[in-house]
């Protein structure tokens, strides 16, 4: 999923990250864009993405922030999963 992520690179804001110390990357449109996607990759071809739209707008008209909040969402599912089984 991840891998796809960064083979199609389908918006041209993109960065690399690390949530919960997993591999992530944020996408967006633009930086005026009010949505935002964030690709985790919790384990080999496994993953999710969270796509979140902001409609609050700060006074110089801009989103408030959608991919902070897109990574913060990330971060909760991260933690919610469950640990790894041991080997």
């Amino acid at each position: 999923m991840l891998v796809d992520t960064y083979r199609v690179r389908q918006f041209p804001l993109f960065r690399e990250v690390v949530i919960g110390g997993l591999p992530a990357a944020v996408e967006q449109s633009s930086p005026d864009s009010v949505s935002c996607s964030v690709t985790v990759g919790t384990a080999q071809d496994q993953g999710f993405i969270v796509d979140y739209s902001e409609y609050e707008f700060r006074p110089d008209g801009r989103p408030d922030d959608p991919c902070g909040r897109a990574q913060r969402v990330a971060e909760r599912v991260v933690a919610a999963l469950p640990p790894l089984p041991a080997k």
